[in-house]
């Protein structure tokens, strides 16, 4: 008899519009074989990131109710993904969650704080203690190179990372969560890619791949949503941040190729059939 899909709680905002967080993971989830469960920290019109007049409904009122109610089907989850939030009491939710549903799960946290050296308008130092503090509960954390800053307390640099460098600044990471990966990172020698570190096993690597031209909306959601999507179908994690990087990397050369505004975010929907194929059948 076939095992079951295993169940993932996805605890982001819904931006209808843009590509980015639920809109990523659900389809990426599930064409890799996961049962993705979404818990809708909020609805926009569109994400952040060059849209104005965006409609938003937060829903901190609503997420207790779910949580009740699964708690009396009574649910469970082989893991839980934590991305974008946008208040204390979200935070404060998403940690009751954890209580309950928590146990024996694979945690993983992408702390979404901000980007390019810079907080994101929603975000204040008390919130990103409270994600500092969530990150603490993961298995896996995917900062950016500014969410890393933010979590060690190094002053950021836009600078190129020497690899000892990088490995430094994850080794930091692998103390508040022991498996991290950093994404964005330019080395001296003029590489790109993501710096990634399993504490478990005291083994860093540097994942490289070619440096595209334009920044693409909603890819650490799509990175994050991948990586954990081979977590949890198997395997060694350095190997599935490789094949994550190699995945995003195709994705983001076909978005760039079809010329469409980069806040639309990554055109990965032609991608799908194979990903999941691959994954099935690895």
């Amino acid at each position: 008899m076939p095992n079951p899909a295993p169940r993932a709680a996805c605890i982001h905002d819904l931006s209808c519009f843009g590509r980015c967080s639920l809109t990523v993971a659900l389809p990426v989830l599930s064409c890799m074989g996961i049962c993705a469960v979404p818990l809708p920290a909020g609805i926009f019109s569109t994400h952040t990131g060059g849209f104005t007049d965006i409609a938003i409904e937060n829903l901190d009122g609503f997420l207790p109710k779910v949580i009740d109610q699964w708690k009396n089907i009574p649910l469970s989850f082989d893991a839980v993904y934590t991305g974008f939030l946008a208040s204390a009491a979200q935070f404060d939710l998403v940690e009751e969650f954890l209580d309950i549903f928590g146990k024996n799960t694979l945690m993983l946290v992408d702390p979404v704080m901000g980007d390019h050296g810079r907080l994101y308008s929603t975000y204040n130092e008390e919130m990103c203690r409270r994600a500092k503090r969530l990150a603490c509960r993961a298995d896996i954390i995917t900062p950016n190179i500014t969410e890393a800053c933010i979590l060690t307390g190094r002053p950021y640099t836009d600078k190129p990372f020497s690899l000892a460098d990088a490995e430094g600044l994850t080794r930091e990471l692998s103390r508040i969560a022991p498996r991290c990966c950093i994404t964005g990172i330019i080395t001296e020698d003029g590489r790109y890619g993501s710096a990634a570190f399993d504490g478990e096993e005291n083994r860093f690597e540097f994942h490289a791949v070619p440096r595209l031209s334009a920044q693409m909306h909603g890819a650490g959601d799509l990175f994050a949503s991948v990586l954990l999507g081979y977590m949890l179908r198997g395997g060694d994690f350095l190997e599935n941040v490789s094949k994550t990087m190699e995945f995003l990397h195709i994705v983001c050369a076909h978005t760039e190729a079809v010329g469409r505004p980069t806040r639309e975010g990554l055109e990965f929907e032609p991608f799908l059939a194979q990903l999941g194929k691959d994954v099935l059948q690895g």
